[in-house]
């Protein structure tokens, strides 16, 4: 469904072929200098489509191919005067092929755009030249989309605005059988909005959780949680990880299985740390390999797994903890045996 806005001014711009020389001439129609000898009905109707693929992956950057087609049609002529010699016919003539140019749409510019974070359009300004009556575009216009990677499945619209030129009226007047013809035109700016839709595929996509420490200088068990937040199910998943400084592992994948759509399963990663590693949160890259319904293997977005690492624990510390639970044990021990006694006075 299409919006249209229409401003009547002058607008100047080439001919595309002329049905006879002559003096050209862009002026206002309140200026007529002639006899007006036709009417004609009709303009341009401009549709624009997707060429190739609409769907699109979560994350991807694409290049979008839109067409556009003027299906305007003359609908109709009028006879406003009637010419009263030969020159007039002559000048009848040239006026009639003039004024079947209505259903040009001239100097086509188009702009795509986006009301939703879900999708951002990363192209300005395409020129689409001019188009008669039955003309498509030679080659698409190339519009650069991101689809952000948190961008739900199902169908996304894009605004596509069109600007063009439209012929209202065409008058001439001189003396046609020397070939010395003034014409007079009259065109209005034409705004269009065009509505278009891509679509987000249905397809796996994974949350990354986990809260897991580990001290400078030992080795743990580090649970991660993946939970498939997408719309298709993820057969024979793999949960991979990347280690890096400070951090080793001889344990960087697990095998997941099948993981249906709002379905969770928590793994294990054994990972070490340095001694020297600073003590704070680092992030571990992790993703997830596996096949989908059509049995093509797929890898997931790189999620962030954050592992805190803890103080390293010394000597003193350990002894210091020891002595802390043999105290509490012998006054344990000791309260026991006065409450024993206090029983048997």
């Amino acid at each position: 469904m299409k919006a249209v806005n229409i401003i009547l001014c002058t607008a100047i711009f080439a001919l595309l072929a002329s049905p006879a020389q002559a003096d050209v001439r862009y002026l206002p129609e309140s200026w007529q200098f002639s006899k007006n000898f036709y009417t004609v009905y009709g303009e341009p109707e401009l549709d624009a489509s997707i060429a190739g693929s609409r769907e699109f992956s979560r994350g991807d950057e694409a290049v979008i191919l839109v067409s556009i087609m003027n299906s305007g049609k003359i609908t109709g002529f009028k006879a406003e005067n009637t010419p009263e010699d030969a020159n007039e016919i002559q000048l009848a003539a040239i006026e009639k092929g003039y004024e079947i140019q209505r259903t040009l749409a001239a100097g086509i510019t188009a702009e795509l755009f986006s009301d939703s974070t879900e999708v951002e359009v990363l192209s300005g300004t395409q020129f689409a030249g001019s188009l008669r009556e039955g003309e498509v575009t030679m080659a698409p216009l190339q519009f650069k989309i991101k689809v952000n990677r948190y961008a739900g499945a199902g169908v996304h619209k894009l605004r596509l605005n069109l600007y063009y030129s439209e012929q209202r009226n065409a008058q001439v007047a001189g003396n046609a059988t020397r070939g010395d013809v003034d014409v007079n035109f009259w065109y209005i700016p034409v705004n269009i909005t065009d509505m278009l839709e891509i679509r987000g595929k249905d397809e796996a996509e994974f949350e990354v959780r986990s809260e897991s420490a580990i001290a400078a200088g030992s080795e743990e068990a580090i649970l991660v949680t993946f939970r498939n937040t997408g719309e298709k199910v993820a057969k024979e998943a793999v949960a991979r990880i990347s280690i890096v400084d400070p951090f080793s592992s001889t344990d960087d994948q697990s095998y997941l299985g099948d993981l249906a759509p709002g379905e969770e399963k928590t793994t294990v990663f054994r990972i070490g740390a340095k001694g020297s590693a600073t003590p704070k949160t680092y992030s571990i890259s992790t993703e997830v390999k596996y096949r989908d319904v059509s049995g093509n293997y797929q890898i997931s977005e790189s999620r962030k797994i954050p592992l805190r690492v803890l103080p390293a624990s010394s000597l003193f510390d350990l002894i210091t903890g020891n002595v802390v639970i043999i105290l509490a044990a012998v006054l344990v021990i000791f309260g026991a045996a006065a409450y024993m006694r206090m029983r048997k006075g």
